[in-house]
């Protein structure tokens, strides 16, 4: 730190150079604020901020900017600063007073307080008078008369005018806590605050028997805030229901005012008595005692209700303010009005011995900052100073940072006419995971876009209008493929002023709406969103799809009991709905429209050349390489490029830094495979080893995996383990919705895979609750308890109730994996047969054909088990209806023999396995199992443009029929027959998670057949699909350990011909 006297005729200046900030600081304390001039690029973005100088003069300011300061003291001091139009910096009275630093005239010493010592070299000043407030204008002169209004003097209990008071209502014994321990720079800042505290007379020592501790935050300057941790107290506190204000109701008294006000109480808290039976119960604890607060202090509950009804009987009547909290608006039409709205205000706030900060008031401008809102004539506009550091926001690493983003933007998503269609790309990533994750994320280049487009829609916001009380007002709705949204306008003038704009994306169901429904949804959700504004009022809505005009004049009957519905709430506002084209209903229309389109990028070849001129692998290619280099300038560039003429066309060389930019600028606009991508790049371009680069990178691009389909994955078929009874093991399954028959829709049907014997139970629905009980009421009444229990991952078979009657019964529930039907292949096999017969009969009451067609399934020959199911659990064939003649077998005589008999015959009675037609070609990639992540098929019903595969997602655990795999923040158990490996280029893997991988414990590994033993490979038809474990290893998937050859190969044989191979 350096301190240099001025010799000029300002002999009384100081300027101190800071080594940290390299500026030379003038030290002013008649200066309200601190300040730093402006650079040329803060020139270009000038903020609706003025200050005053003491002349009365406006100074631009351009925000404001942190630095961190020097002062030749213990401490340093981070301090937010105003750019202004100033010549030099300037550390104003703020900084002084806010840290804790004297200025000794005499002596020129700065004093700071807390550490007790000094800094030299500290002179008299001459004030520059810079303050937020024009004092000399009439508004500060009217709050100069109130001395007591401006007042810093600490107000005591006798000195309260109101009868306000905050009540404390617990329930329970005291709450208490002990003493948090603290660091000794915390303790020295916590003792020094409260003594400060108690000089205020805002706390005292205390005997009470609650007890909540501190808690210390650090400033933004460097200093300490500190308050009670009164979450415990809080909890067993009955909480105040006053309401507080909506924050985005602000400019509803707005229109038609020109010149605006906004009031600052000074600690507004603090001037609220609590009442002196529950002034104990406000108590902290600190190592070095215990205090109390008689005024109410931050962080109570009800504090904030408390102060708001005050406020408002402080501004009953006022119809031109706006108070939120500590806050207040004032809002004329001119100045002389102004005066006396101000008048009254001062006037009101005295009355009740309220205090103003003076620093914070604006007064008399014809804009303002309020709430984090830009106020003026011309309506409410988002604060330029919040929205800079969004804009200007990093690109996300993790989840959370997503989410704070996302945040801080839907605080203005009223300004944003299509914000939740600009939000789906982002919003996607965080869908279902944690709220605090710190999941690195794989930074994508349509997250990059999106992430641009909301920062860019966000810098250029739209001014929202006044809304005034008769003004006609309309409505604009409409709706794409993946979102919907609206504006309500109202009519002044002739002009169309937007009041507030509303969109959201639609839920999953929705996205299969039709045109109209969705059209129809739009209107619903935005009168819904703005019923404040439109309730009670004449407006009229337009939309561009005409079939909505004619919604009120067609029969009810026509309309399904969801539009019957919103229809029924839109016609409690507005019956007009108008048709408007498309291209007239612009500002909704936005939402229909391509969110962003991506040029190709215009490559910089002069930067092509700077970098050519440092690239490590040019000069070697100059003197020893097959290629033609010579010199050249390209069209529209103004330096010469080294470009190789040795084939007859003009490539330039390419530096190693631009090589993947040069790529992406040729693959990514039409995504072409491999070599199509090499042809295109080495037709351009030149570098070393381009194919191999081209390659690679044609590999990797996950938009190229996400939307082509390549070879699926055909796993080998896996046995099921075969059960050792009958009924140990049931497959189930819905059938349904079918045509109604005596009020049934569904069929819940049942298989034993021991004797394939099947049961269908009709069922009017398909809830937890009555397949519970169908199954109970008949399957396990008639067959008793199952030991296993195979369906699928349907809702009723995965909700609470079904999982606690398996879990009450004792069974086994498993579960197929997702859009995997073959793990199911029994029952999914059967119903084929079951619809093919239930067909064949002309009538629609198949409730009526169900029972013979059963007992006809039941007595059909099945051939894998060489017997009928009836055989199976019976032991001998059901007569039919169309039976000749009857058997007549001689039965023995002895019935207990006939019993010893049936049960030799029962316990002869083996399982098989099922037996499957085809013999698919299997192929399983050998990248696959060493993949960190994994491409997952889509097999749901898709829109056309949709990719057929999702993802990349980690891998978390892999077995040798099935993946779990981390999707949307949740593990997802996937059949490997849906996944394809996902391949990265060595940038783009660094930057991803790593997953945490665990094996099956089966030592064995997914896993690719060489190409000879593919074609070779058999399955035998015992063999089924199954997701479940199996006992025996499936052949053909499985290596053995690498061997060496005499050549010195390292070869992997599959394990059914590893002996073979020894």
């Amino acid at each position: 730190m350096e301190a240099t006297h001025s010799s000029s005729s300002m002999t009384s200046r100081l300027f101190i150079q800071d080594k940290v900030a390299n500026l030379k600081f003038l030290i002013d304390s008649g200066l309200e604020i601190s300040v730093l001039p402006p650079t040329a690029a803060d020139r270009s973005n000038p903020s609706v901020r003025v200050l005053h100088a003491a002349n009365g003069s406006k100074i631009t300011t351009y925000g404001n900017k942190t630095i961190v300061l020097s002062l030749n003291l213990p401490r340093k001091f981070k301090w937010k600063f105003t750019v202004a139009n100033v010549t030099h910096p300037i550390i104003g009275a703020d900084l002084l007073l806010h840290q804790g630093l004297l200025l000794d005239f005499k002596d020129r010493k700065l004093i700071d307080r807390s550490q007790h010592c000094t800094s030299v070299a500290v002179a008299d000043l001459p004030s520059l008078g810079l303050s937020a407030v024009n004092k000399q204008s009439p508004f500060w002169d009217l709050l100069s008369s109130y001395t007591d209004l401006i007042s810093d003097e600490p107000m005591t209990k006798a000195q309260v005018k109101h009868d306000t008071e905050h009540f404390i209502e617990t329930k329970g014994p005291p709450v208490t806590a002990c003493a948090r321990r603290l660091s000794p720079e915390k303790l020295a800042a916590a003792k020094a605050d409260f003594e400060a505290l108690q000089k205020l007379g805002l706390i005292r020592p205390s005997r009470s028997n609650y007890a909540s501790p501190i808690h210390m935050v650090r400033k933004k300057n460097g200093s300490w805030r500190i308050c009670g941790d009164y979450r415990r107290l809080n909890a067993v506190t009955t909480p105040d229901r006053y309401p507080i204000p909506h924050l985005q109701d602000c400019n509803h008294m707005l229109f038609g005012k020109k010149i605006f006000s906004s009031v600052d109480l000074r600690r507004a808290y603090q001037q609220i008595p609590v009442h002196k039976d529950d002034i104990p119960k406000t108590a902290v604890i600190t190592p070095f005692g215990l205090f109390e607060c008689p005024f109410m202090p931050f962080g109570l509950c009800g504090a904030a209700a408390t102060f708001q009804r005050f406020i408002h009987e402080v501004t009953r009547g006022l119809d031109f303010i706006y108070v939120f909290l500590d806050d207040i608006l004032i809002a004329s039409a001119d100045e002389e009005q102004h005066l006396q709205h101000l008048k009254i205000v001062f006037d009101r706030l005295q009355q009740y011995g309220l205090k103003v900060n003076s620093e914070k008031c604006v007064l008399g401008v014809d804009r303002l900052l309020f709430l984090g809102h830009d106020v003026s004539a011309e309506g409410l506009s988002p604060n330029p100073e919040r929205v800079a550091p969004i804009v200007n926001y990093p690109i996300p690493k993790t989840t959370s940072d997503l989410r704070r983003f996302l945040g801080m933007v839907n605080f203005y998503n009223r300004f944003i006419p299509k914000a939740a269609e600009l939000q789906i790309e982002l919003q996607t990533v965080i869908a279902g995971r944690p709220k605090k994750d710190k999941t690195p994320l794989q930074w994508t280049p349509e997250l990059d876009s999106a992430f641009s487009a909301l920062k860019t829609a966000l810098s250029q916001a739209t001014v929202l209008a006044h809304p005034s009380l008769d003004a006609p007002l309309s409505v604009s709705t409409d709706a794409s493929d993946v979102a919907i949204g609206g504006v309500v306008h109202q009519h002044v003038n002739g002009k169309k002023q937007p009041l507030g704009f509303f969109s959201r994306k639609l839920q999953p169901s929705q996205l299969k709406y039709s045109t109209y429904d969705r059209e129809l949804l739009a209107i619903h959700e935005t009168i819904k969103h703005f019923r404040y504004l439109l309730e009670a009022r004449d407006f009229v809505v337009y939309t561009d799809h005409r079939p909505l005009t004619y919604a009120f004049q067609q029969q009810s009957d026509r309309t399904s009991p969801t539009q019957a519905r919103q229809l029924a709430f839109i016609s409690q506002f507005t019956t007009r709905i108008e048709h408007l084209p498309g291209d007239q209903n612009v500002v909704a229309d936005a939402l229909s429209r391509i969110a962003s389109i991506t040029l190709p990028s215009k490559i910089d070849f002069d930067r092509m050349a700077q970098l050519q001129d440092n690239d490590e692998d040019l000069p070697n290619l100059l003197k020893n390489s097959s290629l033609k280099l010579v010199q050249t300038v390209p069209v529209g560039g103004s330096s010469s490029l080294y470009c190789d003429v040795s084939n007859g066309f003009v490539r330039p060389y390419v530096p190693k830094s631009m090589r993947r930019e040069i790529f992406d600028a040729l693959h990514n606009q039409v995504h072409p495979g491999v070599r199509s991508t090499v042809r295109l790049v080495t037709q351009r371009y030149v570098w070393p080893d381009v194919k191999r680069d081209c390659t690679a990178w044609a590999r990797s691009c996950v938009s190229c995996q996400r939307a082509k389909v390549g070879r699926h994955i055909v796993s080998p078929l896996a046995p099921i383990q075969l059960p050792s009874t009958r009924f140990e093991h049931v497959h189930i399954d819905i059938v349904g919705p079918l045509p109604v028959s005596e009020g049934n829709h569904y069929i819940l049907t049942c298989i034993d895979r021991f004797s394939r014997w099947p049961e269908a139970f009709p069922m009017p629905d398909m809830t937890a609750e009555t397949v519970a009980k169908t199954f109970l009421h008949n399957w396990i009444s008639r067959f008793g308890v199952p030991l296993r229990l195979s369906s699928d991952q349907g809702r009723q078979f995965e909700s609470r109730l079904f999982k606690e009657l398996c879990s009450l019964l004792g069974t086994h529930h498993l579960r197929t994996t997702p859009y995997h039907p073959q793990s199911n292949g029994l029952i999914e096999r059967w119903h084929r047969t079951l619809k093919a017969t239930l067909k064949c009969f002309p009538s629609n009451k198949w409730t009526s054909v169900l029972p013979l067609t059963l007992l006809g399934l039941r007595s059909a020959l099945k051939e894998d088990i060489g017997a009928s199911p009836a055989e199976m659990v019976y032991g001998q064939t059901l007569r039919l209806p169309a039976d000749f003649v009857a058997n007549s077998a001689a039965l023995p005589v002895d019935a207990n023999a006939f019993i010893v008999q049936l049960k030799e015959h029962m316990q002869k009675l083996r399982p098989t396995q099922t037996t499957h037609h085809g013999e698919p070609k299997v192929f399983v990639p050998a990248q696959l199992a060493e993949a960190s992540h994994v491409f997952v098929r889509t097999d749901a019903v898709s829109t056309p443009l949709q990719p057929p595969y999702q993802g990349p997602f980690a891998v978390l655990k892999r077995s040798d029929k099935t993946f779990t795999v981390q999707m949307a923040g949740r593990k997802s158990t996937i059949s490997i027959d849906r996944l394809k490996p996902a391949f990265f280029s060595p940038s783009e893997l660094s930057s991803l998670p790593v997953p945490t991988t665990t094996k099956d414990p089966n030592p064995t590994s997914v896993s690719a057949t060489p190409p000879a033993a593919q074609t070779s490979r058999r399955v035998t038809r015992s063999s089924t699909r199954s997701s479940a474990p199996s006992t025996t290893p499936p052949k053909g998937i499985l290596r053995s350990s690498p061997r060496t050859t005499q050549h010195g190969r390292r070869v992997h044989f599959p394990r059914r011909i590893a002996e073979y191979a020894r």
